[in-house]
């Protein structure tokens, strides 16, 4: 058996399984899942063709004939990958989604569609463009190699696209949506040197195992606002503490509810943009100020959770005060965008409740939660009361 059979079959099983997986989400599927689906199943069928396309070399058979429309598939769609990796990418740093108005897209959209017109004159006109049948046996035409420079030259601009716009783009899947690109680039250099071993398709499966580690099964328990994780993990997380279980053995745990003040005066006077740019300003002050072995969710709303392990009474205060401290260099560096996700012209104001949880109170997830808010609620009513200025409106 050709190695280039087993690898391609391999490449396919590897895609059948991310799908599979991928439309297994528990929860809304989202617009990341549905462009990722989107780009696995383009990878599927050129997967499909050019193990076709390969079966056939200098048959006169059906088998040489299905060779040709396979090599026809093949180098009509395979600039959509490109198109369909850029839609993905961009869904983490667009909430609409994939608008594809940018330059970029523009450009790779573009290239797409005339590398299709090229490829389809190539076959219906026998025009040596790009590739040509002599005899049942196909040979390179006069246009092969600036094609496949072109071809790689994108996976390099979508990679520049998405460094220029990383500050977009959650932190925790910063690093590997760089990386994605650049691994593609690679198995296009890869299938250049060695063209009769298909190195493209199988690398950018790689990379899309390695995005859906860690990003598209990491988004299930994680909120897409802000990248912190959502109430599942935080029940999850809790429920297992507070039974004893084995990947979370150390009871000597507390919480800090965090909750932005007079968030709805955020949201009516500046707008929910505004207002989301609060809730993302916060999650990146949470994630500076506290532990890595910390867990921060989004609780709801605009409320947040840090369940701290490993922690007493003195380490639950100082972190608090840490927080107060944090909250406050923000509002006097940030709010002019230099340590700020946004620009804003109101200071970010939070009430805190902190506790660390007691075994003998017996107290279930839901219980000790309620406990913790309503520790929070008291600091917030209080607050209230004594910062009625708290939403500062720069009128400079």
């Amino acid at each position: 058996m050709q190695a280039w059979l087993i690898l391609n079959a391999y490449t396919a099983v590897l895609i059948c399984m991310l799908m599979f997986f991928n439309n297994r989400r528990e929860l809304r599927r989202s617009i990341q899942s549905h462009a990722f689906g989107q780009l696995l199943l383009m990878v599927l069928i050129l997967v499909v063709m050019d193990s076709l396309s390969r079966s056939g070399y200098g048959d006169d058979s059906v088998m040489g004939e299905l060779s040709i429309v396979g090599t026809y598939i093949v180098m009509a769609f395979h600039p959509f990958i490109y198109y369909f990796s850029l839609k993905y990418v961009n869904c983490w740093f667009d909430e609409e989604g994939y608008t594809g108005t940018d330059p970029v897209s523009l450009f790779v959209g573009g290239w797409a569609l005339i590398n299709f017109i090229l490829v389809t004159v190539n076959q219906l006109f026998d025009v040596p463009i790009f590739f040509t049948y002599e005899n049942g046996v196909y040979t390179r035409g006069t246009s092969y190699c600036a094609r496949g420079a072109i071809n790689l030259l994108l996976y390099l601009i979508i990679d520049f696209y998405v460094i220029y716009n990383r500050k977009r783009i959650n932190q925790l899947y910063r690093k590997v949506i760089i990386a994605f690109p650049l691994i593609c680039f690679a198995s296009g250099v890869g299938q250049a040197v060695y063209r009769d071993i298909p190195f493209q398709y199988g690398g950018v499966v790689f990379a899309c195992i390695a995005l859906y580690i860690y990003v598209q099964s990491r988004d299930i328990n994680e909120d897409y606002l802000t990248g912190a994780v959502n109430m599942r993990r935080i029940d999850y997380v809790l429920n297992m503490n507070i039974n004893g279980s084995r990947e979370f053995d150390d009871r000597n745990f507390g919480a800090v509810m965090i909750d932005i003040d007079f968030f709805k005066s955020i949201n009516d006077t500046w707008g929910h943009q505004a207002g989301d740019a609060a809730l993302q300003d916060l999650t990146s002050i949470l994630f500076d100020c506290f532990r890595k072995e910390d867990i921060i969710g989004r609780y709801g709303g605009d409320e947040f959770l840090v369940i701290m392990h490993n922690i007493d009474q003195d380490g639950m205060n100082l972190a608090v005060n840490r927080l107060d401290k944090c909250i406050d260099e923000f509002n006097s560096n940030g709010r002019t965008g230099t340590l700020s996700l946004h620009k804003r012209d109101y200071k970010l104001n939070i009430s805190v409740g902190a506790a660390l949880y007691d075994e003998a109170e017996k107290l279930t997830a839901s219980q000790f939660i309620k406990k913790v808010d309503a520790l929070m609620y008291e600091e917030k009513q209080r607050h209230h009361i004594e910062k009625t200025d708290a939403i500062d409106v720069d009128c400079t």
